[in-house]
């Protein structure tokens, strides 16, 4: 009994090593490079609390959104040991943020180390003690008073308000000097 599960924490303990890993291993989704590249630059600037931002353009139906839902997931399952909140803002709530939950909620099924997460209403997921919130952008949402304290994520960010997120979003990821990620498409060359 001791060998087995020193054997299944040895076997968590490497798909956990990296986000390759946890995708391919975990998940049975194999990321490409143009994919890994950005979570691991964002991830280490989660993980060593540097509050970096980053802009990743990425082309439409390329896998944007699924390397988000990944992202999301591997940070809850390593984050979920502390009181870590994760806000991901989307232009709209129906469809866009409707989307991204049943996309993260896919991948936390999906994937062998996540499948104890919890729904938290409408719009929070919860894996132990960390949390991702979906909020939208909407110019008639209320969505001030969120606090990010490890990423703040803006999705579709080319189709966000640049006075809704200065006067609303922006200030969610400052207390905590939180990551912050834009994410979108570019609409021409």
């Amino acid at each position: 009994r001791a060998r087995l599960m020193s054997t299944l924490t040895e076997t968590i303990a490497a798909i956990l090593r990296s986000f390759d890993n946890f995708t391919s291993r975990g998940g049975g989704i194999k990321m490409w490079k143009y994919q890994l590249e950005p979570a691991q630059a964002i991830l280490d600037s989660v993980l060593k609390n540097k509050g970096l931002t980053f802009v990743v353009i990425i082309s439409r139906q390329s896998g944007k959104d699924e390397m988000l839902a990944n992202l999301l997931a591997y940070l809850l399952r390593l984050l979920s040991h502390i009181e870590a909140k994760l806000i991901v803002v989307n232009p709209t709530y129906k469809p866009q943020t409707e989307n991204s939950i049943m996309r993260l909620e896919a991948r936390l099924n999906g994937n062998l180390l996540t499948r104890d997460w919890k729904k938290r209403g409408a719009y929070i997921r919860k894996l132990g003690k960390a949390m991702i919130a979906y909020l939208s952008a909407d110019k008639n949402s209320k969505i001030v008073s969120a606090t990010a304290t490890h990423l703040l994520v803006a999705n579709e960010s080319q189709d966000i308000m640049q006075s809704k997120f200065d006067k609303d979003v922006a200030p969610m990821g400052a207390y905590a000097n939180a990551t912050k990620l834009f994410l979108g498409t570019t609409w021409t060359s």
